[in-house]
């Protein structure tokens, strides 16, 4: 019985022993292992031009000519001679003898009336042909009436009477405003040809009076004319389109014919005709 106790506590032993001596062989292994990866990192060689980790955790370091991102933050130095954007806004300086372009605009908007109408004025070197072409229409607008003052430029005509104007030419272009025995009239490209429409003051219209060619006047004009005295010449043509003449003027349109005999050369005379040639009786 003895003896069979004995034999169980040596085998015991033996067995610990055994365990003990297991887990140190695990243990020297483990060590052998992370030995061998240390000395693995010792022997490999560095690669010039290629960073290791200890060497991007280092502070880069600063070349000179060469700005950092910090640097590049600062606010950059002023180089004499050229200009910064906080220059470049200030206002440019006036340089005596060359044209201001914000004063031109200015003069070119001077004469417009509300609806963005331009007065009839050239500049340049158009300025002179411009006030010639104004001046030949209210000689042909304006001629046989004895009234010089029509033709004078005037300002601060009533808001009825502009009102009225763009509606009934919205599209007219170039605007010079004149007054002619108490109405406004306003001269303004209207199509291919140049018209003058006359306003009372109260906005309401008195006529329309266009130049037109001769040749584009009706021909019973010249046949009622010129058929009284064949020696009659027709010079110049304007057609006069009224809301005041009677509904039972065609079209409610007269002509005004500019018309010289020929033994009363250089006495011309003015008469309103309705497109039949007929003599009718018109107010200026």
């Amino acid at each position: 019985m003895s003896c069979q106790i004995s034999a169980n506590k040596k085998f015991i032993i033996m067995k610990n022993t055994l365990i003990i001596l297991a887990a140190l062989f695990f243990s020297a292994a483990v060590f052998a292992q992370k030995g061998k990866e240390k000395q693995k990192e010792k022997e490999t060689p560095k690669v010039v031009g290629v960073p290791t980790k200890e060497d991007e955790k280092k502070e880069t370091p600063k070349v000179i000519g060469v700005p950092t991102k910090a640097e590049d933050k600062k606010e950059t130095p002023k180089v004499i001679g050229l200009p910064t954007k906080t220059d470049d806004k200030k206002e440019t300086p006036k340089v005596i003898g060359v044209p201001d372009k914000k004063k031109e605009k200015d003069e070119d908007d001077q004469g417009e009336d509300k609806k963005g109408h331009k007065d009839w004025k050239g500049k340049g070197k158009g300025k002179e042909k411009d006030n010639d072409q104004g001046d030949e229409h209210d000689r042909k607008v304006w001629g046989g009436i004895g009234d010089q003052s029509c033709m004078k430029p005037s300002k601060n005509q009533p808001a009825k009477v502009t009102s009225s104007f763009n509606r009934d030419y919205p599209n007219a272009g170039t605007v010079r405003w004149t007054k002619c025995r108490g109405d406004w009239t306003a001269t303004f490209n209207n199509g291919i040809w140049r018209s003058t429409a006359v306003y009372h003051a109260n906005g309401n219209r008195k006529d329309t009076r266009t130049p037109i060619r001769v040749e584009d006047a009706p021909k019973s004009i010249f046949d009622k004319v010129i058929g009284a005295n064949a020696g009659t010449k027709v010079e110049e043509v304007v057609k006069i389109e009224s809301p005041e003449l009677p509904n039972t003027m065609p079209g409610k349109i007269i002509y005004r014919a500019k018309v010289e005999a020929k033994e009363k050369a250089g006495q011309p005379q003015y008469l309103f005709l309705n497109a039949k040639g007929e003599t009718v009786k018109y107010n200026y």
